[in-house]
């Protein structure tokens, strides 16, 4: 056996050395993460519930008036008796699908095209003008038309979602990729990359983080859209139950239909941070 050198042994001898350290810090800084989260979300829930409980007391004090404002109790009674009965599933549904349908379509069209118009600088240069005018249009004031385009069922909805998932992501898009530093690119183009391989494995994963950052807005005002084009004229949806228990001054009613549209919001936010972080692992 050939016998060991003394750099060797001093190597092995400080990692021997160094690894239960290393051990012993990873635990610590794990405990310290678990401990920060913990505090953060009981936090978090002590102030919801400390504010609902002030709101409980000011309307039954009767400081506020619950004409206007409601009940938290009122609006539990209300969420409750709504899954019991069911009431509110199919509206749910309805508003669910073409939120997802129209957060799908406008995502993957505003990818592909600001990835493309990225990719071409003099196609860039001439619709930048055009992109930025159409996005600055307010078209949620369009609705409208877009029902008189489509109609009251689900398209008119679905489109004016896409019409505001769209800008949002395509402009995104292409900010990340012309983001891209120029030193990979060149790199790149050194070593023999084609122009599609450079497109493909160093343009696209380099643009998913703003890629997600405006996905994770598209998805709010694709659930923005479709509940602005059911308030207007719909058949169906969260939307149209809104108007209505607005209408029938119904207060726990509409505080208990925008308690759902916001789960619906936050659980469609944690999938697309949940999606962001397993395709960023490479980060």
């Amino acid at each position: 056996m050939k016998p060991r050198r003394a750099d060797q042994l001093s190597a092995e001898s400080h990692r021997a050395a160094v690894d239960p350290v290393s051990a012993q810090l990873v635990s610590r800084l794990a405990r310290e993460r678990s401990r920060f989260r913990l505090i953060v979300h009981v936090s978090q829930i002590s102030i919801l519930v400390v504010c609902l409980l002030l709101w409980q007391w000011l309307i039954d004090a009767g400081i506020g008036m619950a004409f206007f404002f409601s009940r938290p109790s009122d609006i539990g009674k209300f969420l409750y008796e709504a899954v019991l009965t069911g009431s509110l599933w199919a509206d749910t549904a309805v508003t669910l699908g073409a939120t997802l349908i129209g957060f799908v379509v406008g995502s993957v069209l505003g990818i592909g095209v600001g990835l493309i118009v990225a990719r071409s600088p003099t196609l860039d240069a001439i619709l930048d003008p055009y992109l930025g005018i159409l996005n600055s249009l307010p078209r949620i004031a369009l609705a409208p038309l877009f029902l008189l385009w489509f109609g009251l069922g689900i398209s008119s909805k679905i489109a004016l979602s896409i019409s505001l998932v769209f800008f949002v992501v395509a402009i995104n898009a292409r900010a990340g990729a012309i983001g891209v530093p120029s030193d990979y690119i060149t790199v790149a183009r050194t070593l023999g990359a084609s122009e599609w391989q450079r497109f493909v494995k160093i343009v696209v994963p380099g643009s998913v983080p703003s890629i997600f950052a405006g996905l994770r807005l598209g998805v709010v005002y694709s659930l923005l859209g479709v509940v602005t084009g059911e308030m207007i004229a719909a058949k169906a949806g969260l939307g149209v139950q809104l108007t209505f228990l607005a209408g029938t001054f119904q207060i726990a009613g509409v505080f208990g239909i925008l308690v759902i549209l916001a789960i619906i919001a936050v659980v469609l936010n944690w999938l697309m941070a949940v999606a962001e972080s397993r395709l960023l692992r490479w980060r």
